[in-house]
């Protein structure tokens, strides 16, 4: 380990936002308020076995009550490349089912778009998780993950699944499930608060130049009855899309 830690690479990047407000009303004296935000990102990289990344957000504002400040862990993980499989752990996010924006097989973080407002980034969400990436072929693939809460630290309220992904000829199939602990253990939305069993279902492949994908989810309390069927469908969420590219012909000399 100490050979591949010695053939990495360490990138580093600052982003550093100000702003300053002032706001006067007839009457009144003039409102002053600033707010600022930096972002620090490490990035081991330049070896195949060992990368490992590190990002940290910092938040301050200034107003006449007072100064708020808040740091936050972004990103913080190690993965490594191990005989017969790769582990992950840290707080990362991994990309489960097909869709950019809409994905419904995405049962780790939430089934719906996380946008962070100014930031221009989306899918932006994270959890503290254990995950092992073992490979089966060419572009299939079996993972399995889980994710502990940090306070407390029980297996009671750690969330765990797996996903299996095969490729077969121009049709890739991936199917998985995770067992949710409920909001300490992965990111929840209002209408899953709580234990729940989630599944999911994707398909991608390509016709007549068109990149295609489609995912289908649901989310089913732990303590759902006998009911099974009604509740699958009840809960079911489709989601689609498709990718081409035209050729406008050749550029204009």
């Amino acid at each position: 380990m100490a050979a591949a830690a010695a053939g990495a690479q360490l990138r580093t990047a600052v982003t550093v936002e100000t702003r300053l407000t002032a706001q006067s009303n007839p009457g009144t004296a003039p409102l002053l308020s600033g707010a600022g935000s930096a972002r620090l990102d490490l990035a081991a990289t330049g070896n195949r076995d060992v990368r490992g990344q590190l990002s940290l957000s910092a938040d301050l504002s200034a107003a006449d009550q007072g100064i708020a400040a808040g740091v936050a862990v972004r990103r913080a993980f190690l993965r490594a490349r191990l005989p017969g499989f790769r582990l992950t752990a840290g707080k990362t996010r991994l990309s489960w089912g097909r869709g950019r924006f809409f994905n419904a097989g995405d049962v780790l973080f939430g089934q719906t778009p996380a946008f962070a407002a100014g930031a221009g980034e989306f899918l932006t969400a994270a959890d503290w998780l254990v995950a092992a990436y073992v490979p089966l072929g060419r572009l299939s693939f079996l993972e399995l993950v889980a994710l502990p809460p940090l306070d407390p630290l029980t297996i009671d309220h750690t969330s765990a699944g797996g996903r299996a992904v095969v490729r077969l000829g121009e049709l890739t199939v991936e199917g998985g499930y995770l067992y949710a602990a409920g909001a300490a253990g992965v990111a929840e939305d209002a209408a899953d608060a709580g234990r729940a069993h989630r599944g999911y279902l994707s398909l991608k492949g390509a016709l007549t130049g068109v990149d295609w994908h489609l995912s289908a989810g649901t989310a089913l309390p732990a303590a759902l009855g006998a009911d099974l069927g009604r509740a699958a469908a009840h809960h079911l969420l489709l989601t689609g899309g498709g990718l081409a590219f035209l050729d406008l012909g050749p550029e204009a000399g």
